[in-house]
């Protein structure tokens, strides 16, 4: 992301980089010092912050929105958004 043209999207950024982790899920390091996630209901455990998928949908449809805006797109062209922002 290049902080000066995509400066719109900066505060997404930000939003996911101190977003909590969902309930049911906890933070742990492993032996390395890398940071993951475990949910201990599903007992699924990853590196990748469990919002971070969310967070892509939120750029993704703040950059779809941006386009249409500057194309001037009105026709049968929608942009799928995030079912929350939060």
């Amino acid at each position: 992301m290049d902080p000066v043209a995509d400066q719109v999207l900066l505060h997404i950024a930000e939003w996911a980089l101190v977003a909590p982790v969902p309930e049911g899920w906890i933070v742990h390091l492993n032996d390395e010092g890398d940071e993951y996630f475990h949910n201990y209901e599903t007992k699924q455990s990853m590196f990748e912050h469990p919002m971070d998928e969310h967070y892509r949908a939120v750029r993704m449809s703040v950059l779809c929105m941006q386009r249409k805006t500057l194309v001037g797109v009105e026709h049968n062209h929608s942009c799928r958004t995030p079912q929350t922002l939060f």
